[in-house]
């Protein structure tokens, strides 16, 4: 995928994860779409945004 398909991608998610306080938040859907802009050519700054936010999400995951 190309570097600036993932950076948009990626701002969307983050928004996303950011408002998931609601109880309707379906978790698994949120966990795939964020797996599938991994890449092994991808950027270090890019992997780093895609971990912190695998992290926070299993973060808000678990507190429900």
């Amino acid at each position: 995928m190309l570097q600036f398909i993932i950076e948009r991608d990626l701002v969307h998610l983050e928004s996303v994860v950011d408002r998931a306080s609601d109880g309707t938040f379906p978790f698994a859907y949120w966990h795939a779409r964020i797996d599938s802009l991994r890449a092994p050519t991808l950027a270090l700054p890019l992997t780093q945004r895609i971990e912190r936010l695998k992290r926070k999400l299993s973060t808000l995951e678990s507190a429900r």
